[in-house]
């Protein structure tokens, strides 16, 4: 007897257990009902919130997909105008860049030849004046020579130079 009473005590306080556990598990499964409650209460309320702003969210992106696909449009239009002016740029620049050094290298042989002009102008100016005047010079000085000989007359005689030197002293 023993035995079935410490198996009824044992049935019976297991019981009470189970018992006590299902009236755990009634009283969450009672909370957790209530919070389902609130929690569909504010999920209704956010949809009703949202339902408004869903569709109007949903229109804004349907009219952005299309501009958005008419501004790619535009803008791809508008990177190929600047590649092609890019490249028409470049190609001017080019040729400026060739037209500025033929220019430079005109003028380069002009000033070369004005110079080389400007240095045969003046050795032939050198030659045309300045040997016609040495030739003048050495003409005048010959004939300042001769004119000065020919002044001069005769030599004197050593004998009387000595006659006037005594009169003078």
């Amino acid at each position: 007897m023993i035995d079935d009473q410490q198996t009824l005590t044992m049935l019976t306080v297991f019981s009470g257990v189970v018992a006590l556990a299902i009236v755990i598990l009634a009283v969450c499964v009672i909370a957790i009902c209530l919070e389902m409650r609130k929690l569909s209460s504010r999920a209704n309320e956010f949809m009703d919130r949202w339902q408004p702003v869903a569709d109007s969210a949903e229109q804004t992106i349907e009219e952005f997909s299309a501009q958005s696909g008419q501004l790619l449009a535009r803008l791809n239009e508008v990177a190929a105008l600047l590649h092609k002016q890019a490249l028409q740029a470049d190609s001017l620049i080019d040729d400026l860049v060739a037209t500025s050094q033929r220019s430079v290298k005109d003028v380069d042989m002009t000033v070369q030849k004005a110079l080389a002009t400007i240095q045969s102008t003046v050795e032939s100016f050198d030659q045309a004046v300045r040997l016609p005047s040495q030739k003048l010079k050495a003409i005048v000085a010959g004939l300042s020579a001769a004119l000065r000989h020919l002044a001069a007359g005769r030599a004197k005689d050593p004998g009387r130079i000595s006659t006037d030197e005594e009169m003078f002293i």
